[in-house]
């Protein structure tokens, strides 16, 4: 009797292990199939972007599973990589677009220089040709210093900035070319510190008071000043100009992003772009509103 019990129940476990076996089986398939199907769309994605299709995204499903928190941040990734690569495509356009122009001046300078007889025409398409090379060089510069804050560059020659020591500064290095236009350029400042890279911080305020003064009318009232809150240093300079449109300002930070009614004046559109960049090597942000009327430009730096 006991061995007949004995033996139906081995009988029983050993239905029970089958069947957990033969489940565990086929989970451990299904989950191997779901697995590689999620990872063969993820390689199939990478091999369409790879051959050139940087719109393909990795499909996404409303589940919050590891495979779609890695689906997010990789899609989060191949965004940033696609508007850098745009970016870059804008730049190199522009830079065919803006440079053409002045290395076509300096070859036909060079070859008057060639055929000209007298020596005042050889000086006059000499100096012409050096204008040139000094405009390129400027803007090859220029976009070296928007490329290098870009990367992080220059944080490890980060040293305490006196901000109201700076603005003063540039202000006054500004006033004679507000003068010649009959406007108000001022200073309002305050004991202010910030870490920081001097020079590059010099740089692009001075971009932004240059640009006030040069698309303000005469009799233009411009202020460079500061402003604080609890964890943010402000470097505002505000203008009662023509301000830029809201739905222009996003192209006016981009490299050579030049609205249209700026073409006739002097300039790459590159000096929005440089301050963009000094305020991210910074760990801040760029900001550009509406002063009503004029333009008001926020570069806003952690304070520490």
């Amino acid at each position: 009797m006991i061995t007949t019990i004995e033996a139906c129940v081995q009988g029983e476990l050993l239905t029970a292990l089958a069947i957990l076996v033969a489940v565990a089986l086929g989970l451990g398939i299904f989950l191997n199939r779901l697995v590689l199907a999620r990872i063969d769309a993820i390689v199939a994605t990478a091999r369409r972007i790879i051959g050139g299709d940087l719109h393909e995204r990795i499909p996404a499903r409303d589940q919050d599973s590891e495979f779609d928190r890695l689906t997010g941040v990789l899609n989060s990734m191949l965004d940033r990589n696609e508007a850098h690569f745009e970016q870059m495509r804008l730049v190199t356009d522009a830079i065919a677009h803006d440079l053409r122009g002045p290395l076509q001046h300096i070859k036909a300078d060079l070859e008057r220089v060639l055929v000209a007889e007298d020596k005042a025409p050889r000086e006059e398409a000499v100096a012409r040709a050096v204008g040139e090379i000094d405009d390129a060089l400027a803007t090859f510069n220029a976009l070296l210093d928007i490329a290098r804050a870009e990367a992080g560059i220059g944080q490890e020659a980060f040293d305490r900035v006196d901000l109201a020591n700076l603005v003063e500064d540039v202000v006054e290095l500004f006033e004679p070319v507000a003068e010649e236009k009959h406007q108000g350029l001022t200073a309002e400042v305050m004991p202010l510190e910030v870490r920081g890279q001097s020079t590059l911080l010099r740089q692009a305020l001075g971009n932004l008071v240059h640009n006030a003064i040069k698309f303000s009318a005469d009799g233009a009232k411009i202020v460079a000043r500061l402003a604080t809150s609890t964890d943010l240093a402000r470097i505002i300079v505000e203008d009662n100009g023509p301000g830029i449109p809201e739905g222009e300002r996003e192209k006016a930070l981009q490299p050579f992003g030049r609205l249209s009614r700026d073409r006739p004046t002097d300039g790459k559109g590159l000096g929005l772009a440089l301050v963009a960049a000094c305020a991210k090597l910074h760990g801040g942000r760029f900001l550009l509103e509406d002063a009503h009327p004029g333009l008001r430009a926020i570069i806003e730096l952690p304070r520490g």
